[in-house]
């Protein structure tokens, strides 16, 4: 934990030159408590070699999916009624996209890239705020 302290202390006093160097330690001490706090899991990588991704077993995707954010629009009702949404992995198959109002997101509508294609998609599952979408 002191390298982490260290790093960011380092950090604070390259974008903050006027600071002391008490001051850089005691707000890099500050936010290495506020990330136990929130339960970070911490690893240095001189302590750690690097690990491979756990394989997901439970895997139902049929293709491999792609981290992106895009904006995008869904659009339902026959077309009378729309929300904007951002999409944040995407695969050939589906996507996984947050939506702006979860509650009142439909389960099928047409997902309009603002550049780019449409798809017609079938919401698979729901977890807090987002959704996954099967292309159809």
């Amino acid at each position: 934990m002191q390298a982490l302290t260290q790093l960011i202390a380092t950090a604070v006093s390259r974008c903050q030159p006027g600071i002391t160097q008490e001051a850089a330690r005691a707000l890099a001490e500050t936010i290495v408590g506020d990330m136990r706090t929130a339960n970070f899991r911490i690893i240095v990588p001189s302590a750690a070699p690097p690990t491979k991704p756990p394989a997901h077993h439970g895997e139902r995707r049929d293709s491999s999916r792609s981290a992106v954010i895009k904006s995008a629009t869904l659009v339902f009702n026959k077309g009378n009624c729309s929300m904007d949404c951002h999409v944040l992995d995407l695969s050939k198959t589906g996507a996984r996209l947050k939506p702006a109002d979860i509650v009142t997101c439909p389960n099928e509508f047409t997902l309009k890239f603002h550049h780019g294609a449409a798809h017609d998609c079938e919401v698979k599952w729901r977890r807090g705020d987002m959704v996954g979408v099967r292309f159809l």
